[in-house]
């Protein structure tokens, strides 16, 4: 799974028009952090279902056929209880790898300031993460 900082490298990259569309920022958002293919958060196993894979990405509710589980394409992920449209985070993060402040971002997106902090903290968090050495045990 692709960490926030490194969806913010790649969204610079592959930024366009195209990418304004709610669709298509689900998309992007859910082919990042399922790259290995659609798997039960419970029991790991791959689910292969063409239908259950539609209702997955369509962001419905799968039972895994193995374990019984109920989950969505952002169970068990940074993205679970998102609260606000995929095309509103994309822009987020896009505005937050470009320095813009969060009470700007938050009045650009119409989300509260609150929403914006949090996600604009998650990926700097992560960002941090990733450059400091691992702690020591």
């Amino acid at each position: 799974m692709n960490t926030v900082a490194d969806m913010m490298l790649e969204m610079k990259k592959e930024f366009s028009i195209e990418m304004l569309d709610e669709d298509a920022c689900r998309e992007w958002f859910l082919k990042k952090i399922h790259a290995g293919g659609v798997h039960c958060p419970e029991c790991s196993k791959e689910i292969a279902s063409k239908r259950k894979l539609d209702a997955f990405w369509g962001m419905r509710r799968v039972n895994c056929p193995f374990c019984g589980r109920s989950f969505s394409a952002v169970t068990g992920t940074p993205l679970n209880g998102i609260g606000i449209e995929f095309r509103a985070l994309y822009l987020l993060l896009f505005m937050v790898s470009h320095g813009v402040r969060v009470n700007r971002i938050a009045d650009q997106l119409g989300i509260s300031t609150g929403a914006a902090y949090l996600w604009a903290n998650k990926a700097k968090c992560v960002d941090r993460a990733r450059h400091e050495p691992p702690l020591e045990p």
